[in-house]
């Protein structure tokens, strides 16, 4: 299969080293030099940056450039954070599109050893079947939930691990 991944950030090349053990995989990141979207994938995986905006909202404009860009037919893996309404204004925005969301927990320093350790990638929505499919040579459980689910879910344990770095900084200027 032929797998687009847009966004080559840690995320996307973690992605990129696993999934080029069995497929063709192209690259799209203008900004670190790769402009691969002239092909026409069997899927597409978006790891584009999702910044905040100033509010603290999550700014998906990077998402959408990516769906607004993409077949329809086209599966779509978004593998990056979004919030919970912007998930929900994707999917009114791009009703056609196969939208499948699964969260990522990798860190930037151990990406590929995060990436290739983890017991189970969770999916959500869109086709979940397919991205098992491409997704099988990783040595892994798969579990669905809803998208809403699993956003929350991500939105959690990032909270939680703030919590503690927030916690260990006070005690840590406390000694």
């Amino acid at each position: 299969m032929h797998i687009l991944i847009c966004g080559y950030g840690f995320v996307g090349q973690a992605h990129a080293f696993a999934l080029e053990q069995t497929h063709e995989v192209t690259v799209y990141d203008p900004a670190k030099g790769h402009k691969g979207w002239k092909i026409k994938p069997d899927g597409v995986v978006i790891c584009v940056s999702t910044p905040a905006h100033k509010n603290g909202a999550c700014n998906i404009n990077n998402v959408y450039d990516v769906l607004e860009h993409t077949d329809h037919r086209v599966p779509v893996l978004i593998k990056s954070t979004i919030s919970l309404e912007g998930w929900l204004y994707l999917v009114k925005t791009f009703p056609k599109h196969k939208l499948t969301f699964s969260p990522e927990y990798l860190r930037a320093d151990h990406a590929f050893e995060d990436f290739a350790k983890q017991n189970t990638v969770w999916l959500g929505g869109g086709d979940v079947e397919f991205w098992q499919k491409v997704l099988s040579v990783l040595d892994v459980d798969f579990k669905t939930a809803q998208p809403e689910e699993l956003i929350l879910t991500k939105y959690f344990r990032n909270s939680f691990l703030a919590a503690k770095v927030a916690f260990f900084n006070q005690i840590h200027d406390l000694c």
